[in-house]
């Protein structure tokens, strides 16, 4: 997709800078018939994309995977997201069609039916605890802390047939085995090993 191709994703778009998007996506609904839709802005400004709903129409609701403050979207892990924006530094068509229109088809999902479609990871510190412990196969959090600390000052050689860190799906040795964690990428595992280590505290 080209820069501006994310324009075709929307129904129709209020407001457009070069960073920041105001304006409408609608997806059918569950019964197929409906279309639902949502009125959204979103920041490119930052590291981790912000989009938040401007009608109301997702309530700022932990449950529904919105920070409750700002209103924000919690689309995915930090360090997915992060990766995914590494990926496709030019694209934002791809953050939208890859992982915010999938977030919002599962905000639709809950309106229905009180449960998100294909699973969901807790929130704050146990979800990126879950996150980590899915990826590696395994439910001991000191070992999680001891690979993210050996993949962070490269001295653990991390399994080639387990799945990326970053949450592209593709197994270890053919994603970050070829090409190395970008220094956003460090710093967000640095930061989610700090978190985790305080889940260890007694």
């Amino acid at each position: 997709m080209g820069s501006l191709d994310y324009e075709r994703l929307f129904s129709s778009i209020e407001r457009n800078s070069e960073e920041i998007i105001y304006g409408t996506i609608s997806l059918p609904g569950i019964d197929k018939s409906s279309i639902e839709s949502f009125k959204l802005k979103i920041d490119f400004n930052y590291l981790i994309p912000r989009a938040l709903s401007i009608d109301g129409k997702i309530p700022n609701d932990i449950d529904r995977h919105v920070v409750p403050d700002s209103g924000i979207f919690c689309v995915a892990p930090s360090i997915k997201i992060i990766s995914f924006m590494e990926r496709n530094r030019d694209s934002k068509a791809a953050y939208i069609k890859e992982l915010l229109i999938p977030y919002l088809y599962n905000q639709i999902h809950f309106s229905w039916y009180g449960e998100w479609a294909n699973g969901e990871y807790s929130h704050y510190t146990p979800g990126i605890k879950e996150y980590y412990c899915e990826l590696l196969r395994t439910e001991n959090l000191e070992k999680v802390i001891r690979v993210l600390t050996g993949i962070l000052n490269g001295t653990y050689k991390y399994e080639r047939n387990y799945k990326c860190l970053c949450g592209s799906d593709k197994k270890y040795k053919n994603c970050h085995f070829k090409r190395r964690f970008t220094s956003n990428e460090l710093r967000c595992i640095a930061e989610d090993i700090k978190i985790l280590e305080r889940l260890t505290i007694k």
